[in-house]
């Protein structure tokens, strides 16, 4: 954390639903920075503490709720815990999701797809209405969900159908909650990272090829704090949008190394 830097998000309470890796923990790790509280959450205990330890070892406040995003219970328990802890939740990150298979949809097993479908589009249903009447009775609160341009009509290389539907999916949510919730000045707002190299590339057995040749190249989870912080803390007004995190760098000037090949392939094989 930079000690310098002023907290634009000092004393607001934050959930980040699967924060315990990848994209989510340097979410978790972001909100703490600009000075919110944050509840880490996910399945995945070890690596729950393990970022809430970054945060504390900071200077920062987070508390650890595990969570099943696919379970209304859970969901349930995971907004009264952060309302207990916190006294109010201002930021949901809805970031919990799995990938699947390339495979042709003849091939597609019906388990993959309930698979990709509870977790990336009913957790995101789940954990958002838990979460919102605490956002409705403060009269405030932001929801940012990651999506990606496999939920747009941009997207170049959208052959895994699963996943690419779950994303158009939210997308839809996204923009109907931004609507409805409009009266209660509660936002939604989506937010595409990019393809990038991190652990979900293998819950599927991602095909090493297709991440060495994806157009534009793969991304890594840091580079998404850019335009994560402009979401959150520069565009108070902002809902119903896609942000595109590659499309911000480049409009920002801010340049991205590509990831070599080898780099790719040796991760994909540890």
């Amino acid at each position: 954390m930079n000690p310098s830097q002023p907290k634009r998000l000092l004393d607001q309470a934050a959930v980040v639903t699967g924060g315990g890796r990848g994209i989510g923990r340097v979410l978790a790790l972001t909100l703490a920075d600009e000075g919110a509280r944050v509840a880490v959450s996910g399945r995945n205990m070890r690596n729950l503490e393990a970022v809430a330890e970054e945060i504390r070892s900071g200077g920062g406040e987070a508390i650890v709720i595990p969570c099943d995003v696919t379970k209304r219970d859970q969901a349930r328990s995971l907004a009264s815990g952060v309302m207990e802890a916190f006294g109010r939740i201002d930021i949901l990150v809805n970031n919990a999701g799995v990938h699947s298979s390339t495979a042709l949809l003849v091939h597609v097993e019906e388990a993959e797809w309930e698979t990709v479908m509870a977790t990336n589009v009913k957790g995101v249903f789940l954990v958002t209405q838990a979460v919102l009447p605490a956002m409705m009775a403060r009269g405030s609160g932001h929801v940012v969900t990651i999506s990606s341009a496999a939920g747009t009509p941009r997207s170049q290389n959208s052959v895994n159908v699963p996943y690419v539907a779950s994303k158009w999916a939210v997308e839809g949510f996204n923009h109907s909650m931004a609507m409805q919730m409009r009266p209660y000045a509660v936002r939604f707002n989506t937010l595409a990272p990019g393809p990038t190299l991190n652990d979900i590339q293998k819950s599927f057995n991602t095909d090493v090829e297709r991440l060495v040749n994806f157009p534009g190249g793969m991304r890594r989870n840091e580079w998404v704090t850019d335009s994560f912080r402009y979401l959150v803390c520069e565009t108070p007004d902002l809902t119903g949008a896609h942000i595109s995190s590659p499309e911000w760098d480049k409009e920002n000037g801010i340049p991205r190394e590509k990831i070599s090949e080898a780099e790719i392939r040796a991760f994909m094989a540890s």
